[in-house]
């Protein structure tokens, strides 16, 4: 006691430290993947549905929006040769020429046996002066239609004939 006649408290004794409390149970998993704000990639029903719809939009004569249309399906699809053939060819109908050339040469990339990418190819680079690469898609279609029935193989025979006549007017100038 105190000369007061209260009681005092001793000082109070340092505590352990407190136990980190358990980590909270995390529920099991169903397998599926977590929910995300990222848009989930389409059906390819609904890709090819944006492909035609790209085509058309072209044939009707609205440049604009099909290839707006057909860009969107290579970036969704980046893997099928045969959109960035119909990508490609949009392109150089609407006088993108070298972005036709680039497309053209992703086509044949993922898949060297598609045709008429290659007889697209050859004519642009034919039209853009590039005689060696042109001269190379040429013998690729040649290769790949040695009987010349193929609608591109005939094209391409003509192109030919029609590149040999500029070298002959280029070289008497």
């Amino acid at each position: 006691m105190s000369s007061t006649g209260s009681k005092t408290k001793a000082p109070a004794k340092a505590s352990a430290p407190a136990k980190a409390a358990a980590p909270a149970k995390v529920p099991a998993t169903t397998g599926a993947p977590p929910a995300s704000n990222a848009k989930a990639k389409p059906s390819e029903a609904k890709v090819a549905k944006l492909a035609r719809y790209g085509w058309h939009t072209l044939a009707l004569g609205d440049t604009a929006a099909g290839l707006t249309a057909l860009q969107a399906v290579v970036e969704l699809a980046p893997e099928r040769a045969d959109y960035w053939s119909a990508y490609g060819i949009a392109l150089a109908k609407g006088n993108r020429h070298i972005d036709a050339c680039h497309a053209l040469n992703r086509a044949v990339g993922l898949n060297p046996k598609d045709i008429d990418a290659w007889c697209v190819l050859s004519e642009l680079l034919l039209g853009l002066h590039d005689y060696k690469n042109a001269t190379a898609a040429f013998r690729k279609v040649l290769a790949l239609d040695p009987g010349g029935t193929h609608p591109s193989g005939v094209r391409v025979r003509a192109l030919i004939r029609k590149a040999d006549k500029q070298l002959k007017a280029d070289s008497r100038s």
